[in-house]
């Protein structure tokens, strides 16, 4: 390994063909955050990267950084697969837009330790309960909090009023959280016990959401990201 290469572990985002036989791939690694790699001979060639390049892999990558924010992907191994993600159409749907969301939060080349350890904690969790919608809600809200784009969930944003405990609360997405009826109320409706269990997953706590405030949150939740990220962003929903 010459000084230039360096390892890491990472999670594939996304991946596009490139020329006749290459593929670039963005990836979330451990230690620098979202990198974009080209691996060339990808589509001709398995051997130096084994099978790795697939979704719901966590790999071993070895590279070397270029010049600009495209870099050269040396070899990959995996270390772990998820395959229980992949086996079930509303599974891969939810967990595809999950990585979407991580692809669009993690920044360029900046470390992003917690997210990448809450990203392999929601394929461990995924993989293992039928409580689909709900867990990739948990996920979106706090990968949302550790990016600092979390929704203020419990006082109107344009006056600070607090709605009542246990009392539903409108909800604006371009305006960021709750608004009051006094300061012209929010598209969205959010009951007492969504937004008790949304601001508990905020905080990291398997909440329990009920059929109708998955409805709810996953509605008022892709509205917000979309606001926030300025990109079109699916509800955490397995029907629509």
């Amino acid at each position: 390994m010459t000084t230039r290469e360096q390892t890491d572990r990472a999670v594939l985002l996304k991946a596009t063909d490139y020329r006749d036989a290459d593929r670039i791939i963005t990836v979330l690694t451990e230690e620098r955050g979202r990198l974009s790699l080209i691996a060339r001979n990808a589509r001709r060639s398995q051997k130096r990267f084994g099978g790795a390049l697939v979704a719901c892999t966590l790999m071993s990558i070895q590279y070397s950084r270029g010049r600009g924010d495209l870099h050269r992907l040396r070899a990959a191994s995996p270390t772990r697969y998820f395959p229980k993600l992949l086996g079930q159409l509303d599974r891969v749907m939810l967990t595809g837009r999950v990585l979407e969301l991580v692809r669009l939060l993690a920044p360029q080349d900046e470390p992003q330790p917690r997210l990448f350890a809450e990203t392999l904690a929601f394929f461990e969790e995924m993989g293992d309960t039928e409580e689909l919608e709900s867990v990739a809600l948990r996920f979106q809200i706090r990968a949302l909090t550790l990016a600092g784009m979390s929704p203020n969930l419990q006082a109107c944003v344009s006056c600070g009023a607090r709605p009542q405990e246990g009392r539903a609360a409108m909800f604006g997405p371009v305006k960021g959280g709750i608004v009051c009826r006094a300061c012209g109320g929010g598209r969205h409706l959010l009951s007492g016990s969504t937004r008790e269990a949304l601001l508990a997953a905020k905080q990291g706590a398997r909440a329990p959401f009920s059929e109708k405030g998955r409805e709810q949150a996953s509605v008022a939740l892709a509205a917000f990201a979309s606001a926030q990220l300025g990109t079109e962003l699916s509800p955490m929903r397995t029907r629509t």
